[in-house]
């Protein structure tokens, strides 16, 4: 479902048609004086594209479901309390934004992770007070997870000097 919430998303696959298109876009009239019959249909077959784009994910949700017998998407809402103190790890995807939502098959679990960035430790899942920060989850719909981080007061030891040949007279 990873896939379904990214690259299948109807915004994402637009984008990059529309990307494809306008760089294409600018050698069409040479295209079409040098070969007229060729491109007739050049905005049709783009708007079929485009169509297509935002058809996909649903034929693949359909196509899913009855494949494997899976029963109707769930939302799952993310939150991280603050993203300069740390990202989450959502099965294939890393989320650094404060707010992300995705749609998950409610029968197979979803792996998440909390991780925070150097400064900073996890504190736990508001959701789930109790828990660590590697969960793996059956969602219901709808269900929001959000990661909690605190400053560390601990400081990273930084060598900064090194003495290479010591004096017998030292330890």
């Amino acid at each position: 479902a990873d896939m379904l919430n990214t690259i299948f998303h109807e915004d994402y696959l637009i984008h990059s048609l529309d990307s494809i298109k306008n760089i294409i876009e600018d050698f069409m009239p040479n295209h079409k004086n040098r070969w007229p019959q060729s491109a007739i249909n050049w905005n049709y077959n783009v708007n079929n594209i485009e169509n297509f784009c935002s058809n996909r994910r649903n034929y693949a949700i359909t196509h899913l479901r009855n494949k494997f017998g899976l029963p109707n998407l769930a939302l799952l809402n993310v939150n991280i309390s603050s993203p300069e103190q740390g990202y989450v790890n959502l099965n294939s995807l890393k989320i650094e934004e404060d707010h992300w939502s995705g749609y998950y098959f409610p029968t197979i679990p979803i792996e998440i992770k909390a991780l925070p960035k150097n400064g900073y430790h996890f504190i736990q899942w508001l959701e789930f007070p109790d828990s660590n920060a590697n969960m793996s989850l059956n969602i219901s719909d709808p269900l929001t997870l959000t990661a909690i981080f605190e400053s560390s007061n601990n400081s990273d030891i930084v060598i900064n000097e090194i003495n290479y040949n010591s004096s017998d007279e030292f330890d």
